[in-house]
């Protein structure tokens, strides 16, 4: 994985002869040089990036998209200005023209200042990181979109621990969500994940149904304070084992 500033690889899952990997970046800062963020972005990106309300928010834009380039690049062998991408039935961006046929697959988001990319091959992948806002009525969210099993269990737990248990949830669901590749046709509260932060992410059932929930594996991604972040993957195609990469954080 490449060795960039405000960076580190969170986690390394083995597979048969490749990895699924799982970066996380400070992109408020410079993690690619801005003279070549701008050299690899496409036209569609560079229109997007300057339409964004403030400075501020067009650099995490720039940084964001150009990571994912590089990163892609990498595993891809091709030029970073040369990766073409194109949307799945519901949205999900994948990997089109000469990368089209790798079987690499990938993620992204991001919130606030910080960006997760998840890379990895022949699995299906999403992740997801959100920033906690304080203040938030998340309660409602709760009653209104999760499952009545996650609005129970958050509701049992004190008041305190709450919150940090609605956003761990959001962002499981999200990240669970985005590697099956659904998008807004899967509601939110037609599966159920685990809520506690300290406990295993783990999707619970789906459908009302528990057979499906072998197919999917769940993490918890280590993140900067403020932040919660999840990854979901095809554990069917796969055989995984997480563990935390010793890489120094820069600016995180």
């Amino acid at each position: 994985m490449l060795n960039l500033p405000f960076s580190k690889t969170l986690i390394a899952i083995p597979d048969v002869g490749e990895a699924c990997a799982v970066v996380l970046a400070d992109v408020s800062k410079d993690v690619i040089a801005p003279s070549d963020a701008q050299r690899i972005l496409s036209r569609s990106e560079t229109d997007r990036a300057a339409k964004c309300r403030t400075p501020a928010r067009r650099h995490r834009y720039v940084q964001c998209h150009a990571l994912l380039r590089r990163l892609l690049a990498e595993r891809t062998g091709l030029d970073a200005a040369d990766m073409v991408f194109s949307k799945g039935e519901f949205g999900k961006p994948l990997l089109a023209g000469e990368a089209a046929g790798s079987g690499i697959t990938f993620n992204i988001s991001h919130s606030g200042s910080f960006a997760v990319v998840a890379i990895g091959r022949d699995v299906d992948i999403g992740v997801d990181i959100e920033m906690i806002k304080p203040g938030r009525d998340f309660l409602g969210i709760v009653d209104h979109f999760f499952s009545s099993s996650e609005s129970c269990a958050i509701r049992a737990l004190p008041h305190a621990e709450q919150e940090a248990a609605f956003y761990t949830c959001w962002c499981r669901k999200e990240s669970f969500i985005k590697a099956t590749g659904c998008g807004l046709q899967m509601p939110l509260n037609g599966f159920a994940v685990s809520v506690e932060p300290q406990a295993r992410a783990k999707l619970l059932w789906v459908d009302g149904q528990t057979h499906h929930c072998k197919d999917w594996q769940m993490h918890t991604l280590p993140t900067p304070p403020g932040y919660v972040g999840a990854l979901t993957l095809s554990a069917n195609r796969m055989r995984s084992q997480l563990h935390t990469m010793q890489n120094e954080v820069y600016g995180c």
